[in-house]
């Protein structure tokens, strides 16, 4: 278990080289307090729709959030279908994001107090970032 953090901050995204295509999955876990950066993540994902790397890179991100017992998370994402879904607003109609989208939802039920923002593509570059290079170092080495 990390050391309590009251409030934190989570940039996630996905990222996919083709639609389906090589895939890759992002995330920055920021103390909403101090500031301080507490976790980078990445991950290759192999074949997948982008859809579903942007729920993928979320629910790597809520996984490594709970490691911190936050009383409060605020997920800055930029991906509307996400955040539209996740609120309620749309319907998870393909198939392939039902049981992503069901293990977003348990994670997130977890959580004492959640807040889910739609950003920019713009302020979300960091975990961008990730999810590419994730890809990028996959392809290179394999």
């Amino acid at each position: 278990m990390r050391n309590r953090a009251r409030e934190l901050i989570v940039f996630s995204d996905g990222a996919a080289k083709g639609n389906p295509g090589e895939a890759g999955a992002g995330a920055v876990i920021i103390d909403a307090t101090s500031g301080q950066v507490l976790a980078e993540l990445k991950a290759y994902l192999g074949h997948k729709t982008n859809n579903e790397a942007e729920y993928l890179a979320l629910i790597m991100a809520l996984d490594e959030a709970s490691k911190y017992s936050p009383q409060k998370v605020t997920l800055r994402l930029d991906s509307e279908l996400l955040v539209r879904q996740l609120r309620g607003q749309y319907r998870v109609k393909a198939a392939n994001l039902k049981p992503l989208y069901q293990a977003a939802c348990e994670r997130l039920r977890r959580l004492e107090a959640v807040n889910i923002i739609h950003i920019p593509r713009e302020e979300n570059v960091a975990a961008d970032r990730l999810a590419n290079q994730a890809i990028r170092e996959k392809q290179v080495s394999g």
